[in-house]
């Protein structure tokens, strides 16, 4: 197992930086500057990213493109503020379609 050691804004690391994942970074020109964007690249995997979709015209169905490269729980809120259950199908890791018992206007969490 690696280790890495900060010292101010200097950043030391081994192989364990080193894994598969950032296979394209260029660890031969600048080992501080290939660090730092080795670690930036594991965090940001490692962060919990969300999206908020608000849509102003009633519909039974929207499909919606949220960019987050997996397949998010969704929650619903209609305009009166109460969560609302819908049917959610996956498109697929980036888009979604919501289907409604009914027409609302709302708000969909994705998590």
């Amino acid at each position: 197992m690696g280790n890495t050691k900060i010292r101010g804004r200097q950043i030391e690391t081994d192989d364990f930086i080193k894994s598969a994942r950032n296979a394209d970074v260029d660890w031969s020109d600048d080992r501080s500057t290939a660090s730092q964007l080795a670690i930036a690249r594991l965090v940001g995997e490692s962060s919990d990213r969300h999206f908020t979709y608000e849509w102003v015209i009633a519909s039974t169905s929207i499909t919606i493109t949220h960019n987050l490269g997996k397949h998010p729980a969704v929650t619903v809120v209609d305009t009166g503020g109460n969560e609302f259950v819908c049917g959610v199908d996956y498109i697929d890791n980036n888009t979604v379609r919501l289907t409604f018992s009914q027409a609302i206007r709302g708000t969909a969490y994705f998590n």
